[in-house]
Order: structure tokens, then sequence, then C-alpha cells
């Protein structure tokens, strides 16, 4: 997410690693941090879809590394692999 320092926010920074990760309860947890301020799902929404422009800019950085990547996705269906397989999918 740019920060130098993950002490700088590190609820947030914990927050972008369970996403990456898709860990069990994410996206739960994401929503939990936003409770409560005003419109948390629009907030909810704005983070998910930073996330979504930082590993697709990753990727973008990358792409040298893109073809090998995709094959990798593309070789293996699992519900995991699918969303990964979209972000690489709209990036190519």
């Amino acid at each position: 997410m740019g920060f130098d320092d993950t002490n700088e926010c590190p609820q947030l920074c914990k927050l972008a690693y369970e996403y990456l990760k898709k860990s069990k309860g994410c996206e739960d947890n994401i929503y939990e941090y936003f409770s409560k301020e005003a419109e948390p799902e629009s907030l909810y929404v704005k983070l998910v879809e930073e996330f979504d422009r930082c590993i697709l800019s990753y990727f973008t950085f990358h792409w040298s590394h893109a073809s090998l990547m995709i094959s990798q996705v593309l070789s293996v269906e699992s519900e995991k692999k699918t969303k990964l397989k979209d972000f690489i999918m709209a990036a190519t």
C-alpha cells in the first residue's frame, strides 16, 4: 500500500496481508475495521478496490514474470486461485 513503515498503520497492514492471503474471515475483518465509521459499506468497498489495484500494480510492475504466473494460474483450477486468475486475466 506504499507505507514505508508498517508501524504507521499496523491494523491496516494486517488487513492487507490477510486480504492478500485470502485468510478465512478477512472480508469480515475489513468490514469490522470500519464498523464504527459513517458509511462502513462504502469504506469497505473502497479499501477492497484499493487492495485489488495494488495487486494489479504489482503484476504490472513485474510484467516480465507474467507468462510464468499466467501458466501457473491456468494450470490449476481451484476456488482460491479463481480471483487471482481473474486479476491476471484482467491485467492481460
